[in-house]
């Protein structure tokens, strides 16, 4: 027994002896010991590199003055944070050693447990590509301006050089504009799951954030690029807005891009997602650990290496739910107020438009005016000479418009184009100052319960702001819409519905009179197909086919027995229309149309909807199990 008990007591000192040693070591890195179970800085990463690109001198696209500056700075922060790097500069950045060290190389050194990051600095161009997609391109130094597919680099390049990576998380940040690589939203696991921080450390990650969108140019200030003065101020820890001691890739895009966009003025807005993977790159913000004696002796955190929080003696106010005024105000001086004078003797603009009339089909009666009115309405402005989004009811029947800017300057405006399909209308005033517009984002993305904030001048009175979420999305062609939970009063009309990051995703439209609390709102993405026809037709032209199809459910495969379960179901072709002239039939397939795989009903209506009038065809069916291919002439659709 004394034996056992000897043997006890030598544990239990070795225990007490050994653990200041390991803490007193792990602090040194900025590292302490934890019981709360979660992934510690040792076990995050095995190694970590990164491939640095800046290139200033260029032969054949016009020199740059900023981006070696760039990637120097770039790469000393990288070491600063423990990175291996390899730097390609100037002269050194040819496509042969880009190609070398992405594709040949890297994938040598890289294991399973690394991470990687990959820095471009200099041109990008897009290539608009036959099939009516781009595709875009990081530009090395010896690119030639005639011949971009041979001598630049694609992105289906960049997705190569992705899956020929081992890392579990690989990170690009390009600084120049992109097009033609899909990304999706990153953050695909809510930073409020409980084992967030181990699933986005331990889960894939390939992930993209570039400095702005097609056509825009990169902006610079002092010797840098404003992309990359925001990524290495994210990096110093300006991005842990939570104070958690780690930025993800998630936090790090959500600091840098309203702070480039609102630097440029809309005119440059970064991009970023995923490109493979629902995990998050983490860059772990180690400090200077403090001397021993000094150390506290709360309980660390084993990501963070900084101590847990205990109760405040002072309780702070809460708040529940995101603080959206730094949204508001990023977009309020976007939106306008409209004010429209009627000539007497008019109905009241919201009835005879078809839009209009399928939510306030049971209403009274219109009154008609024994002399001029006005009534109001609200827009935003989308770009910096002028052009106004706002809805087709809210100018019906316009004698004269007047556009209220947000800082109260008033200007008359003019209708450029309409849609009553959609009800959407577009307007322009004219004035010498710069105006800053709101950025159109992705509705496509919008997903329900999201939340969504609307502005607009309801009554008439000052700028307002609502916020709710998403209650329901309609994806049915030219019926398209974006159903709130919470309404949008009269005068709100044509004001802009946005997301969590100030992205405008719809067009306040209506509200319904039969329900209390619902609004509608025209998708974005809707908007932006009609919008060039707005703009240099007045109107938007739709293409017609003359078919009426239907999804191809399970059920339906199977009561039909229908072999072939791809493509939409033709119920039924319009005598003397485009199909029945080509030679369509009730009863087909229809899998594709001008090599583009068909998947439903939507994307169909959408595609036809957006050819010319007198535009050709190639459609290919499925005809009793045999493929089957016909040509034809889209006509106009008449609405």
């Amino acid at each position: 027994m004394n034996a056992i008990r000897a043997i006890m007591l030598i544990c239990v000192l070795s225990l007490l002896a050994s653990t200041p040693v390991d803490a007193a070591s792990k602090a040194k890195r900025g590292v302490q010991i934890t019981s709360r179970p979660s992934p510690s800085l040792d076990s995050l990463y095995n190694h970590s590199y990164a491939v640095i690109i800046g290139i200033n001198a260029y032969d054949k696209w016009p020199i740059l003055e900023y981006a070696v500056n760039d990637a120097r700075s770039i790469e000393k922060r990288f070491k600063e944070m423990g990175f291996d790097t390899i730097t390609l500069l100037d002269n050194y950045a040819t496509r042969e050693n880009i190609l070398k060290v992405l594709g040949d190389e890297l994938p040598k050194k890289v294991e399973k447990n690394d991470r990687v990051i990959i820095f471009f600095a200099g041109h990008g161009q897009t290539e608009e590509l036959a099939d009516g997609s781009q595709m875009g391109y990081l530009v090395p130094v010896d690119s030639d301006t005639r011949n971009i597919f041979s001598t630049a680099i694609s992105m289906d390049q960049v997705r190569q050089f992705s899956r020929r990576l081992p890392a579990k998380h690989v990170l690009y940040l390009i600084d120049t504009c992109y097009s033609g690589l899909g990304l999706t939203r990153s953050g695909g696991i809510p930073p409020m799951d409980r084992d967030y921080l181990n699933k986005i450390t331990t889960r894939k990650a390939h992930q993209m954030l570039t400095a702005g969108g097609k056509g825009e140019q990169a902006h610079e200030e002092d010797g840098h690029g404003v992309f990359t003065r925001y990524i290495l101020e994210g990096l110093d820890g300006s991005a842990d807005r939570d104070d958690k001691g780690y930025v993800t890739f998630s936090d790090l895009a959500s600091y840098v891009k309203p702070k480039v966009t609102r630097m440029t003025h809309n005119s440059q807005v970064p991009q970023y997602g995923s490109i493979d993977g629902e995990g998050e790159f983490v860059f772990v913000l180690t400090k200077a650990a403090p001397p021993a004696e000094d150390a506290p002796t709360s309980k660390i955190d084993t990501i963070t290496g900084r101590p847990e929080r205990t109760a405040p003696e002072h309780p702070r106010d809460l708040t529940i739910g995101p603080d959206l005024s730094s949204l508001v105000a990023r977009i309020k001086s976007a939106v306008v107020r409209i004010t429209v004078t009627h000539a007497a003797g008019q109905e009241t603009p919201f009835k005879g438009d078809d839009f209009f009339d399928k939510f306030f089909k049971n209403a009274p009666p219109p009154q008609k005016r024994e002399s001029k009115a006005k009534s109001m309405g609200s827009g935003f402005l989308i770009s910096s000479d002028g052009y106004i989004l706002t809805n087709s009811h809210v100018i019906d029947q316009a004698e004269s418009i007047q556009v209220t800017l947000q800082a109260g300057t008033e200007y008359d405006a003019k209708v450029v184009g309409r849609d009553t399909v959609t009800d959407i209308a577009l307007l322009r005033i004219k004035t010498a100052e710069s105006l800053a517009p709101a950025h159109l984002g992705n509705s496509e993305t919008l997903r329900v319960g999201e939340r969504v904030i609307a502005v607009g001048y309801p009554w008439g009175l000052e700028q307002t702001v609502s916020s709710g979420i998403v209650s329901a999305i309609s994806a049915r062609s030219t019926d398209d819409f974006i159903q709130t939970d919470f309404s949008f009063h009269p005068g709100s009309g044509g004001g802009p519905l946005i997301n969590l990051e100030g992205e405008v995703i719809g067009i306040s439209t209506a509200i319904s009179p039969e329900t209390q609390g619902i609004g509608f709102a025209v998708p974005i993405n809707t908007v932006k197909t009609i919008l060039p026809g707005l703009k240099t037709k007045g109107r938007f032209t739709r293409g017609f086919f003359g078919v009426g199809v239907q999804d191809i459910t399970p059920e339906l495969a199977g009561t039909l027995k229908l072999t072939q379960k791809n493509g939409v179901l033709v119920v039924e072709v319009v005598k003397e229309g485009p199909a029945d002239t080509a030679g369509l039939r009730t009863g087909d397939i229809l899998v594709e149309v001008n090599g583009k795989k068909i998947k439903d009903t939507r994307q169909l209506l959408l595609l036809i909807a957006s050819f010319s009038v007198g535009e050709k065809a190639i459609v290919k069916v499925v005809r009793d199990s045999r493929p089957m291919t016909f040509s034809a002439v889209i006509a106009e659709r008449k609405d």
